[in-house]
């Protein structure tokens, strides 16, 4: 991860949606906040490169991408305000991962860290 655990590092959110616009109001609102959201339409696979691939799910699914503080054992505090918009949307929300990218990338894409 960061030897600075106090440094933000970029943190994806995951949800799901069984309507279209759920899931996008909801990314609105999150983008408001600060985070970069997606919407990917059922049986989309972001990890695949050629579209459409076969379903695996028939929701539309929330990603949400932030800098966030990542402290030992503070994991559920640091979702709660996501979760809590998801659920406002009608969502179910799935927990989330760590980024792909480093935090000087979150950096260059602008992220805030003053959330």
């Amino acid at each position: 991860m960061t030897s600075d655990p106090r440094r933000p590092y970029p943190y994806t959110h995951w949800a799901y949606f069984t309507a279209e616009q759920a899931a996008r109001r909801c990314a609105e609102e999150l983008t408001a906040a600060g985070y970069l959201c997606m919407v990917d339409p059922p049986g989309f696979d972001p990890a695949s490169v050629d579209r459409p691939v076969e379903p695996s799910t028939t929701e539309w699914v929330l990603r949400a991408a932030g800098p966030e503080v990542l402290e030992p054992g503070d994991a559920r505090a640091m979702r709660s305000p996501v979760k809590t918009i998801v659920l406002r949307h009608g969502g179910d929300y799935d927990g989330g991962e760590t980024g792909w990218m480093t935090p000087e990338q979150a950096a260059e894409m602008g992220w805030r860290a003053d959330r």
